[in-house]
């Protein structure tokens, strides 16, 4: 069943249908993209801790460079659960929609 949502959230007149299907895709998407970024994150910290751990890289730097890594480990994570949370969100969407079709 396709729901019809206009710029303003509000039902009927043409705007953007979404049904069962893309709002799952969507969540997929969501997902799996978050999962992606986050090793991506992942491996650029190592990359960067084995680069400033090596005599290749010193004074400031290497302090610079600490700094970034730890700057960037303070994202870690955080990539991830803005991707669940906006599947969560398109997961409750679909929800709400489904119990106000049954109202009707």
């Amino acid at each position: 069943m396709a729901d019809t949502v206009n710029a303003a959230g509000t039902g009927s007149g043409s705007g953007l249908v979404l049904d069962d299907a893309d709002i799952g895709a969507y969540c997929e998407f969501f997902n799996k993209t978050s999962r992606k970024a986050d090793l991506q994150l992942d491996r650029l910290i190592q990359t960067l801790n084995a680069a400033a751990e090596t005599a290749f890289i010193e004074g400031k730097t290497a302090e610079a460079l600490k700094e970034y890594i730890t700057r960037l480990e303070t994202l870690q994570g955080t990539i991830l659960e803005f991707g669940f949370a906006c599947s969560k969100l398109l997961t409750d969407f679909k929800e709400r929609i489904k119990e106000i079709d049954e109202l009707y």
